[in-house]
């Protein structure tokens, strides 16, 4: 009786043998060439995080010869250097302030500033008001008046400044009689005595435009004191009086109506 024979396929020398150890070695080398090819991967992208940024390249992507790359890498290292000793020579900037750091800093250094320079004002004040011995500026004589308004002329004895101010009677001035400046109203004036000076009161009259109006076409009159008024302005009360015309010729007298004063600027 005849048997069916079975292959067995653990004999090498049998057709299944042979088939099986076949497909086991492609199997190997499929293994063997994905794993050579995951290692070149990991190679490579460790070499691209190693390598400069500015690698030298010749014709199609082929990087220089070792010989090129390295005398770049000097040179770019000897840039970088001077960059390094050009910025360490430079100071570091300023940060930037806002507007509110700013305007204190400004408000901090103008107050320094100003506690520096205030001795030389207070000295250049006090030297200021020394009063010394200063002379009249019309006629040279001792000066016992001070005023401020009367530019270029600022010292006057007791007789010059009644001449001087008779129609200025809005003028401030300080009397120096006690060897120290005291402000005197409009209507004190100064005088000589014996062993000094005193003060009297004075009649200012109102400056006003002249005001001729004699029947007789007169042209020699005076000015007197008229009637008093008080006059009112940005530095206070003046306690004045019109001026009264009088006319030499026909002694005719008159002062100025409210036209003239309104010419006049009242």
């Amino acid at each position: 009786m005849a048997t069916k024979h079975n292959p067995d396929p653990n004999n090498p020398t049998s057709k299944e043998g042979k088939r099986l150890a076949l497909e086991l070695k492609h199997e190997h080398m499929l293994a063997e060439a994905k794993k050579a090819a995951e290692e070149r991967k990991r190679a490579r992208s460790v070499g691209d995080t190693l390598q400069s940024p500015k690698r030298g390249c010749v014709g199609r992507g082929k990087p220089r010869g070792r010989r090129g790359g390295r005398r770049q890498g000097s040179a770019t290292e000897k840039n970088m250097d001077r960059l390094s000793d050009i910025l360490s020579s430079c100071p570091p900037p300023e940060p930037q302030k806002s507007s509110a750091s700013s305007w204190s800093f400004r408000q901090q250094k103008a107050s320094e500033r100003w506690k520096e320079a205030r001795p030389h004002h207070l000295q250049c004040l006090l030297e200021k008001e020394a009063v010394g011995h200063p002379l009249c500026g019309l006629c040279h004589e001792p000066a016992v008046i001070r005023f401020r308004e009367c530019l270029f002329e600022e010292w006057f004895c007791g007789d010059c400044d009644v001449l001087h101010h008779k129609n200025q009677p809005l003028h401030n001035r300080d009397s120096l009689m006690n060897v120290f400046f005291k402000p005197i109203s409009r209507t004190t004036c100064v005088v000589r005595v014996e062993g000094g000076y005193d003060t009297h009161d004075q009649a200012c009259i109102l400056p006003t435009v002249k005001a001729p109006n004699c029947s007789c076409k007169g042209t020699n009159f005076t000015v007197v004191p008229g009637k008093p008024v008080i006059l009112i302005t940005i530095n206070g009360r003046y306690d004045l009086h019109l001026p009264l015309y009088v006319c030499q010729t026909c002694q005719q007298q008159w002062t100025p109506d409210l036209k003239v004063l309104l010419k006049s600027g009242y």
